[in-house]
């Protein structure tokens, strides 16, 4: 997903279905990717870790690299939210570099 700046927090929740929860990823818990520790804010347990929440942070937005249900399942509707950690572009035309 093309956001226009590199991502630092990314939140995503899957609509319309019963069970997914909220997911938020950070470049801080997870500095390299891919990332792939997850806070749900909507459940009891602590951050956890799987494959099944790989997502690459890029200079100009994000990737999930796996088909699971709570974040890219074929044909799902998701809503997402992003917070920039870096412009894609500077002040004087420089780029910002993906992880």
């Amino acid at each position: 997903i093309e956001l226009g700046f590199r991502p630092a927090l990314i939140i995503t929740k899957r609509i319309g279905a019963d069970g997914n929860n909220w997911q938020l990823i950070d470049s801080v818990r997870s500095p390299y990717n891919p990332a792939n520790w997850v806070l749900k804010p909507d459940e009891a347990g602590q951050e956890t870790t799987s494959s099944d929440y790989d997502t690459d942070f890029l200079s100009n937005g994000f990737k999930h690299r796996t088909s699971h249900a709570a974040r890219n399942a074929d044909g799902s509707e998701y809503v997402y939210m992003a917070w920039a950690e870096e412009a894609a572009s500077g002040l004087y035309g420089s780029i910002s570099n993906a992880r």
